[in-house]
């Protein structure tokens, strides 16, 4: 199965499949990122946020203690019933 996601160079016209992940949460995966002016911005349900982290806490054998620590720390701070997450990060150059 291909990628579904596809990005084109205005300039040179060449093109390539992509995949992001969020390095910071352990590699998550991102699903409907948006990029503007150079930062990402990534509105998440907690809900949502909170599945996913139990996922990469789960499923994730690579992550460092650190990193692991860091997400279990996220994730005992988030409840269901909190508003919608807001990640705002300027992009690696």
């Amino acid at each position: 199965m291909y990628p579904a996601k596809f990005i084109v160079d205005k300039h040179t016209l060449k093109g390539a499949f992509y995949k992001i992940h969020n390095d910071y949460l352990g590699d998550i995966p991102l699903e409907w990122p948006t990029f503007y002016n150079g930062y990402y911005v990534w509105n998440v349900d907690p809900g949502d946020l909170i599945d996913q982290l139990d996922a990469q806490l789960k499923n994730n054998t690579s992550l460092k203690e650190k990193a692991r620590k860091r997400l279990q720390e996220i994730r005992n701070d988030i409840r269901e019933s909190d508003n919608n997450y807001i990640f705002y990060a300027e992009l690696k150059k």
